[in-house]
């Protein structure tokens, strides 16, 4: 913070207090706005009534650092843990050195100046013994008045790497020792008789087992200091402060890093010697360690005409009477078999490779940098990293890592066209897409902070095209602050969204959201016409009191008109529900549910565009976008998701799928024919809330089936021309938020959609409902805010709503 205040000409101030002129006054007022900004909602009570800056300084330093007399004490301690400070047996100097900076900073935090010679001569002191002959060498040629803290940390991490690759030799050595034999009986020692032993200086090798070497680390027997355990266990009991610069986890370094070794692993260059098998080097062959990944991986190649392959059975079409010579870089010649396209799929989706040449001669796949740039891709380099965009999107295709052996591999999965082909995505982009295109930091923080069940260990993913066109958005403005509900129900937020530029397959051409502002739990409606959100508030109300025992107290939303009826108005009054209603033109005062809307949409628009479905889909997607917020990390509920803090225990994530997979659903045998098909392929939309099932929608009959035995193709999109089925609304790309539309007068219905459950071969009779009978329990695209007044005034729907709010301040 000094740092802050410093670059701002603000610390004087701070630190001395201000003066009685109105610069000062001005200056002192930003120094407590910052102050007050960057702490926490529960420490800012302390300095809730402070009204100078130098004043709130002082509480936190009090607060944080403790008074003189706590510091005074806090030092002695420090004191006394630099004085007895000394590197431990088996200790690394990066873990020395750790506890040695970290001391010292406390130490300096407290106030006390101590300087680079006093750490620089007391490291050196503190050594083991190991380190006495480099010590010698640096007291003797160094000044240590001048000798920097970090110039001889440099020279011990040095002189340690040189000294292990000594240890790893002699440990290497430790497997097969010589004996001289001696002149007398074939004994190992120097016998006086003759013996049957050869005579001279002849050495006879005598190998000897694993068992019999002792470790020069703990001393016991078995295993050698590299592999010792004892070691292990210390090293890492002495890097939890240290993070690893390659995964950026705490524990180990680099050289250490399991991630690093596996990614290397799986590449795992071989570099061939030699001139006549220089061939492989320059066609950057690699070797794996299991076969499956060969297919996996392709090798950037600016060297080679076009892309080539050794495997014929990735080939989706090959041309056999394709015959051709390729001459390598020494001049060798081998032959092309033929030429075809490979079907590939990628992190940015399914890519099909043409001209690849057919080799059986090499047993890797090789991109052709030169025809990758002819069909339209773009190649950069920037430092240790590759990255692949589309040269007239500048959508990003890839990006790939240079491995240690200056190799750009590209891993790109097989796609398999058999009806239940499930490809083997990472784990990481699975449970991307599974919650619904959720960042993948939050995703990372429900893993790493255990609050849900079911979810793997999450790493990057790289960039999402379903998120770049569903949720890239304008840079936001700062937060303004405010008080936080401090149980349930204390305070709801809510919001009407729409109308939709299409109408769901139920009819719906709004929704409402409404917030519990305390867990962040989020519930949805949707609507047909603005007038029915009374209703559903009250039908919201019942369930929530009902579910938590607790009353609602406070409703925050927009002067809508929906929300400021004479019903609801009436109705709020008379159940005692505080209206919070916002100024007219701030719609920041809503915020959380702006906000939320906002989030909905973005969700919703990525699932749709992912898996390219058409829009009348929205509303499936929006209650999918609904459920899956719920089951995730929020800033609002620390360490928690909304559904742990509603219903006081963890959620399980283990039956999340993508939205809008194919999916295949069981039909019961009272259903179908003895030789008729046993399942029915769907459009997986969404999770039933009323019963444990999932929710399909089958194109070709236009139904909705509610069904638990169902297999999913995550990996697949239902192919809207190729499956019989025209998609019948195209994907618009703008949205419009919270456009004041009048209702129409009538009131029809929306056509209702027949709803089948399949649970086992149990038969069922389910009466017929329509979406909106289904979604009025669920936890669940519109077209953008104009730019400017001229395009809002083009809109009737904008001007309808510019006079409502002139009306109102009138």
């Amino acid at each position: 913070m000094s740092t802050l205040f410093k670059s701002y000409g603000l610390w004087d101030i701070v630190e001395k207090g201000a003066g009685t002129t109105a610069d000062d006054l001005k200056k002192d007022a930003r120094a407590l706005f910052f102050i007050q900004s960057a702490v926490h909602e529960s420490i800012f009570t302390k300095i809730s009534a402070a009204e100078k800056a130098k004043d709130a300084w002082t509480i936190l330093k009090t607060a944080f650092q403790g008074s003189s007399k706590v510091i005074a004490i806090k030092l002695q301690g420090l004191r006394r843990d630099f004085e007895t400070l000394s590197m431990k047996q088996g200790e690394s100097v990066q873990q020395f050195l750790t506890r040695v900076s970290s001391i010292v900073n406390q130490i300096r935090g407290c106030g006390e100046d101590l300087s680079e010679a006093t750490v620089v001569m007391k490291v050196l002191r503190s050594l083991t013994t190991k380190f006495d002959h480099v010590v010698a060498a640096i007291e003797e040629s160094k000044d240590l008045s001048t000798y920097s803290f970090d110039e001889l940390m440099g020279s011990l991490q040095a002189h340690e790497v040189r000294l292990l690759r000594s240890e790893e030799k002699d440990d290497s050595k430790a497997f097969l020792t010589k004996s001289n034999s001696s002149r007398g009986g074939g004994r190992s020692g120097r016998g006086r008789g003759r013996g049957t032993g050869s005579r001279g200086n002849h050495q006879a090798q005598q190998q000897i087992t694993k068992k019999d070497i002792e470790c020069y680390y703990c001393h016991k027997m078995g295993h050698v200091k590299a592999d010792c355990y004892k070691k292990k266990r210390e090293d890492q009991q002495g890097m939890q402060g240290v993070e690893c610069h390659y995964c950026h986890k705490f524990g180990h370094v680099q050289a250490d890093c399991y991630k690093r070794k596996r990614e290397e692993e799986q590449a795992n260059v071989v570099e061939e010697k030699g001139s006549e098998e220089g061939t492989t080097a320059m066609l950057f062959m690699t070797k794996t360690n299991e076969e499956s990944d060969v297919s996996q991986v392709w090798f950037l190649d600016s060297g080679c005409s076009n892309h080539m392959s050794g495997l014929k059975h990735l080939f989706e079409e090959l041309d056999e009477s394709y015959k051709k010579s390729v001459r390598l870089g020494n001049n060798k010649e081998i032959q092309v078999e033929g030429i075809g396209k490979v079907a590939v799929q990628t992190a940015s989706g399914t890519r099909v490779l043409h001209n690849v040449y057919f080799i059986p001669q090499l047993s890797q796949n090789l991109l052709s940098i030169g025809q990758m740039m002819n069909s339209g891709y773009a190649i950069k380099f920037e430092g240790n990293t590759c990255k692949i965009e589309e040269s007239g999107t500048k959508n990003v295709v890839a990006i790939i890592q240079k491995t240690h052996n200056n190799l750009f591999p590209l891993k790109m999965l097989e796609v398999d066209e058999s009806a239940l082909a499930v490809t083997d995505l990472s784990q990481s982009w699975l449970w991307h897409q599974r919650y619904g295109h959720l960042n993948i930091n939050g995703l990372k923080l429900l893993n790493h902070k255990h609050m849900v069940i079911g979810l793997p260990e999450i790493d990057e993913v790289g960039l999402c095209e379903g998120c770049i066109l569903g949720k890239q958005s304008k840079l936001s403005f700062p937060k303004d602050r405010s008080m936080r509900a401090k149980k349930i129900l204390e305070l709801v937020h809510t919001d009407l969204c729409g109308p939709m530029e299409v109408e769901s397959i139920g009819g719906s051409k709004y929704f409402m959201l409404l917030i519990d502002d305390y867990s962040r739990m989020t519930w949805v409606y949707f609507l047909s016409y603005k007038s029915e959100a009374f209703g559903l508030f009250k039908r919201f109300k019942a369930m929530a009191e009902t579910q938590t025992g607790a009353r609602l107290k406070a409703l925050r939303s927009d002067r809508g008109g929906e929300f400021q009826s004479n019903e609801f108005k009436q109705f709020c009054e008379k159940e005692g529900v505080l209206q919070q209603l916002t100024t007219p033109y701030t719609p920041e005062q809503n915020g959380v549910a702006e906000r939320k809307n906002r989030t909905m949409v973005e969700l919703a628009r990525s699932m749709l565009k992912s898996k390219k479905l058409p829009n009348l889909f929205w509303a499936e997607a929006v209650a999918t976008a609904v459920y899956l917020l719920n089951l995730s990390p929020t800033k609002a509920v620390m360490n928690r998701t909304p559904y742990e803090a509603w219903f006081e225990r963890k959620p399980i994530v283990s039956h999340l799928r993508i939205f809008g997979c194919v999916a295949y659903t069981l039909i019961n045998s009272h259903s179908r024919k003895k030789l008729d098909a046993k399942s029915e392929k769907c459009i997986f939309i969404g999770y039933c809330i009323q019963s444990k099932g999932y929710r399909l929608y089958n194109p070709e009959t236009q139904k909705i089936i509610i069904s638990r035995n169902v297999m999913f193709d995550e990996n697949t999109s239902w192919r809207w021309n190729s499956e019989g089925v025209e998609a019948s609304i195209s994907i618009p790309n703008d949205e419009d938020e919270g456009s004041k539309e009048s209702e129409p007068e009538t009131n029809t219905l929306p056509k209702p959609i027949q709803v089948y459950r399949r649970r086992g071969n149990q038969p069922s009779q389910e009466k017929t409902k329509t979406l909106q009978e289904l979604y009025a329990t669920t936890q669940v695209l519109m077209v953008a805010d104009p730019d400017c007044f001229e395009e809002a005034a083009e809109k009737e729907e904008w001007r309808q709503a510019m006079d409502e709010e002139m009306s109102a301040i009138e």
